[in-house]
């Protein structure tokens, strides 16, 4: 059985992206789509995704009642990765205000494309590693809830980039 592998603490790498005509918004670069081979109106999120499944544990609560109850949470990975990456998400207005501007113009439910763009070719479960995203998203505002009759998750195959992981969204 191969050795299991230790989860690194993800933390941003750089500033979030949208792909529209070359302007400059404060902290926020818009490149033309060109220089990344993405696509016009494509927000990428720069680093690596972690699964918000693996290493859930079980903590102790006690419910109104008083009777003890066990919920499976979060890994410290996990919430360690949602915490940057909602920090992230508010440090960047501009890029929250186009990417809810480009929600408004669509139909409901939303189909959200995601590319994914890993360090290797490890193995991974697209539901999982997307789930912190889309968690975040909600919790900045930028989507109303990423439930079914809300959200279609639309997964590209992923890619490999050694030097950039990031992901691509872009609403169809």
């Amino acid at each position: 059985m191969p050795p299991k592998q230790k989860l690194v603490p993800w933390a941003p790498e750089g500033p979030l992206l949208v792909q529209e005509p070359t302007e400059t918004y404060g902290e926020l670069p818009l490149l033309p789509a060109r220089e990344r081979n993405a696509e016009a109106n494509t927000f990428i999120i720069p680093g690596e995704l972690y699964s918000s499944k693996n290493s859930r544990r079980p903590v102790l609560f006690k419910n109104g009642s008083g009777r003890n109850v066990v919920k499976v949470v979060k890994s410290d990975a996990a919430k360690r990765q949602e915490t940057s990456l909602c920090a992230m998400l508010n440090a960047q207005p501009r890029f929250c205000e186009l990417m809810r501007t480009e929600i408004s113009q669509c139909d409901r439910p939303l189909r959200l494309e995601m590319t994914i763009y890993r360090r290797t070719n490890q193995r991974f479960d697209y539901n999982n590693i997307s789930q912190n995203l889309l968690d975040c998203l909600e919790k900045t505002g930028i989507l109303e809830d990423d439930n079914a009759s809300i959200l279609i998750p639309v997964y590209t195959p992923y890619k490999v980039d050694h030097d950039e992981p990031r992901t691509e969204l872009r609403f169809l």
